[in-house]
């Protein structure tokens, strides 16, 4: 009974530890945004979901990253800077109901940043910002996607010092999207917003998914020390 109750316990630590480090915030080795080696994505559960032509289209696990370049932003109260680049867009389309199908395309993206707190001349601070333009095409069926022009896609970034030179990021965005089924001569509205995050690169080993295997390996040493104690 006792050695259950050691096993129930590393498990609990390791999912605790597993937890805690998922939520760790990016980290960079430059202020400019958005980070290289940084990725827009979905939070779980999150959907666009469109009505167009009798149709149901549904979209999830967007992801926006492999960003082209990255831009300084300004530095002052009220500085608004403007980055343009293209990056990878992927996720999981569904029409009228049937099996998602994943997909990859490209992308141009615009976000202005404003810097609303912080101290003038030093890179730490917030910024209000807004995704102004997110074009893709190429979707499974031939749609194209775009950030709607009307409802406004806002979100906050926040740039802190990190240590040994190293600059930590939070950045979220609630977006509104629209999609065409007709080569771009009509557009149709999602039905609400979609929260997208910044996280670390798919390509990256998240700090989450490395805790996450050094706690399975945890389990899994702590199950065999048991087993040996038994026998």
């Amino acid at each position: 009974m006792g050695d259950t109750k050691r096993l129930v316990t590393c498990i609990a630590f390791a999912l605790c530890t597993s937890g805690v480090s998922a939520r760790a915030q990016f980290v960079s080795g430059s202020a400019n945004q958005p980070p290289a080696g940084g990725e827009f994505s979905a939070v779980p559960f999150a959907i666009q979901q469109y009505f167009n032509g009798g149709h149901s289209y549904l979209l999830t696990n967007l992801s926006d990253y492999a960003f082209s370049t990255n831009s300084p932003l300004g530095q002052n109260l009220g500085n608004g800077t403007t980055a343009v680049f293209s990056s990878t867009f992927a996720g999981d389309l569904s029409i009228d109901g049937g099996a998602a199908i994943p997909f990859t395309t490209s992308a141009t993206d615009a976000i202005l940043y404003t810097r609303v707190s912080g101290t003038d001349g030093s890179p730490f601070g917030g910024y209000s910002t807004q995704f102004q333009q997110l074009n893709a095409a190429g979707l499974p069926g031939g749609e194209m996607l775009r950030i709607s022009p009307s409802l406004t896609s806002a979100g906050q970034t926040t740039i802190a010092d990190a240590g040994g030179g190293l600059f930590s990021v939070t950045s979220f965005f609630d977006i509104f999207t629209d999609i065409s089924t007709d080569g771009g001569a009509t557009w149709t509205s999602s039905s609400s917003s979609d929260h997208i995050q910044l996280n670390s690169n798919r390509a990256v080993p998240e700090p989450g998914s490395i805790a996450l295997l050094f706690s399975v390996g945890i389990v899994v040493s702590a199950r065999n020390v048991f087993r040996r104690m038994r026998s």
